[in-house]
């Protein structure tokens, strides 16, 4: 881009290129995204859910982080089993209260 605005006065041996204001490339597992999704599905239509799991998802992520470390992988495990059962529990939870038709051909 600085060779584009500044033409030939801006060609060097070597470039030096600075990073720091790059996005990152962080992914949440994708029990998370479904948790959230799963919730506001059931905002949107109006469902009365018995819990939605928000404050310990919140937590549970924060658990996630200490995945590659070894002293605290256990707890990283334990966490990420428990996103997918809260995932699977909001998912028939929904299949119980929704038609069928509008969870599963709709989203």
């Amino acid at each position: 881009m600085s060779i584009g605005l500044h033409g030939g006065l801006a060609q060097e041996d070597a470039i030096h290129v600075d990073t720091t204001i790059q996005e990152k490339n962080i992914t949440y597992p994708l029990a998370i995204k479904i948790i959230n999704r799963l919730n506001k599905i059931g905002k949107v239509h109006g469902v009365t859910q018995r819990r939605t799991f928000v404050k310990e998802v919140k937590s549970l992520r924060l658990a996630i982080r200490h995945l590659r470390y070894v002293t605290k992988r256990a707890k990283a495990k334990c966490a990420l089993k428990r996103l997918r059962t809260i995932a699977g529990i909001l998912m028939r939870e929904l299949r119980r209260q929704l038609p069928q038709h509008c969870l599963f051909e709709c989203y």
